[in-house]
């Protein structure tokens, strides 16, 4: 979708979040299966999608997806690193188990960009109470810094993303700024920051200050109101100066939509017309 005062600004759906057979059109498209939902996502103006869960699905379903993505022309956004330790510290300890499950888990996560070339790998990790903070801190960077050379060799970006403790408790990286400052210390062009409206809002951020504050390591935007992760206009967010400000800042990739709508026809109907009508105002 691309119109109305913002012509630049595209969307991108997804085919699951809280499990992977619970896409953002559940009930409107002909079914929960991925070509029938990228079907529709094409139909609806969208120009991409993403997946969480694609690293679990079969080699047969990954490439039903990614041939239904050439057919329809639509991209392919993030998906998460690690779905077997994603709440466990891994990226935040310096060990020999830890070591071995993220090499492992990345070259699987190089993998994937054989079907989807321009995917990129969320990499979230929960909080270790064994640890300081500052522990924590110095060992993710290390271990970002340790893997980015062999992620961009492979073609892969990784997204450090702030995840409110009020939405997942026990995660490590929670706020913005925690997240920015690990990915400044990294420096490198392959570790990139994932940046979350619903989740800024949840931890009490100024959603418009952060955005604004770290466009230049910024790499993802996925959208969600608050404060129940509904869709745009059905929460408390000025949208109207959300997409004002991504329009002014010429943002160009595919914004992700990271929330389940209303479990309804109706509920999906939504979506589109309330975001046409934020892409309207000037």
């Amino acid at each position: 979708m691309s119109e109305g005062a913002y012509p630049n600004i595209r969307f991108s759906g997804h085919l699951g979040l809280a499990a992977p057979d619970a896409p953002l059109f559940a009930h409107s498209a002909a079914s929960s299966a991925p070509p029938d939902q990228i079907r529709y996502l094409a139909a609806q103006g969208f120009s991409g999608l993403f997946d969480p869960y694609v690293k679990m699905r079969s080699p047969l379903q990954q490439a039903e997806i990614s041939r239904a993505l050439q057919d329809f022309g639509l991209c392919f956004g993030t998906f998460n690193n690690d779905l077997a330790h994603w709440n466990q510290p891994v990226w935040n300890v310096k060990s020999a188990d830890g070591t071995r499950l993220l090499k492992t888990s990345l070259s699987s996560s190089a993998d994937i960009l054989r079907q989807f070339p321009q995917a990129k790998a969320v990499c979230v990790t929960g909080a270790d109470a064994s640890q300081s903070h500052e522990q924590q801190m110095d060992a993710m960077i290390r271990n970002l810094q340790d893997h980015a050379d062999e992620a961009q060799a492979s073609g892969l970006t990784l997204l450090v993303e702030a995840v409110a403790p009020q939405w997942i408790d026990g995660l490590f990286v929670t706020h913005t700024e925690q997240a920015a400052e690990i990915v400044r210390a990294v420096g490198h062009p392959a570790v990139r920051l994932l940046f979350d409206t619903g989740h800024s809002a949840l931890s009490g951020e100024d959603v418009l200050h952060q955005l604004d504050s770290h466009w230049d390591i910024i790499d993802t935007i996925q959208l969600a109101d608050t404060p129940a992760r509904c869709a745009p206009g059905q929460g408390t967010l000025a949208w109207d100066e959300i997409f004002r400000l991504l329009a002014q800042r010429q943002f160009d990739g595919a914004v992700e939509l990271e929330f389940q709508p209303l479990p309804s026809r109706q509920g999906e109907a939504d979506i589109m017309p309330n975001l046409r009508k934020f892409l309207s105002e000037k």
